[in-house]
């Protein structure tokens, strides 16, 4: 069975990732190291978005500069969707030869789930919440921002609703560690009889 985990930033998705890894041994997919891979030197996806975006994307050692290149498309929606349009498919095509093993369970973690179209691919969909003045101060913890970056943070992505709309299982992850390990266990419970 595979399952895709979805959350805003600082609902706690890595916390279930590993949870639920923990608890059913499952196989998990990150998607956002993947991406990271398919920057490297000399690969395909490397040398059409140095081709695209041209050499001001290339650090000293000619690797592609993430920050540089999301000053490049975070600034222009266009560019975006470029950069999304040579990323999104190779990242799909990717995940989906990694379907195939032996475990019982594969976790699909990835913030773009729907966006990259990894939700065709999976079973069910698991979403994270938790309330936003929780996340905004786990944001401020983890990453050090003020207030206003932690909400901007939040504003730029899906909403809540909006992913409502696509998620089976909902994990409150308001609580503590031990709230959120209980309602997985009685989660794995209704996945094993399905």
């Amino acid at each position: 069975m595979v399952l895709g985990i979805i959350g805003g930033i600082g609902a706690g998705k890595s916390l279930v990732v590993n949870l639920l890894q923990g608890m059913t041994c499952a196989y998990v997919i990150d998607v956002d190291q993947l991406g990271h891979a398919l920057l490297l030197k000399d690969s395909t996806v490397y040398n059409t978005l140095v081709k695209t975006f041209g050499q001001d994307i290339l650090d000293s050692q000619n690797n592609i500069s993430r920050p540089k290149l999301g000053n490049i498309v975070f600034s222009d929606k266009d560019k975006l969707l470029q950069l999304n349009s040579i990323t999104h498919p190779a990242i799909f095509k990717t995940v989906e030869s990694l379907l195939d093993n032996p475990h019982r369970y594969t976790i699909i973690d990835a913030a773009l789930l729907i966006e990259i179209g990894l939700i065709n691919l999976v079973d069910k969909v698991i979403g994270v919440y938790a309330d936003e003045a929780i996340r905004i101060d786990r944001i401020m913890k983890r990453n050090g921002f003020s207030y206003l970056e932690a909400k901007k943070r939040i504003n730029n992505q899906k909403t809540w609703e909006d992913l409502e709309k696509v998620i089976d299982i909902v994990v409150n992850n308001n609580g503590d560690i031990n709230n959120t390990k209980c309602q997985l266990l009685e989660i794995i419970e209704v996945l094993h009889e399905t």
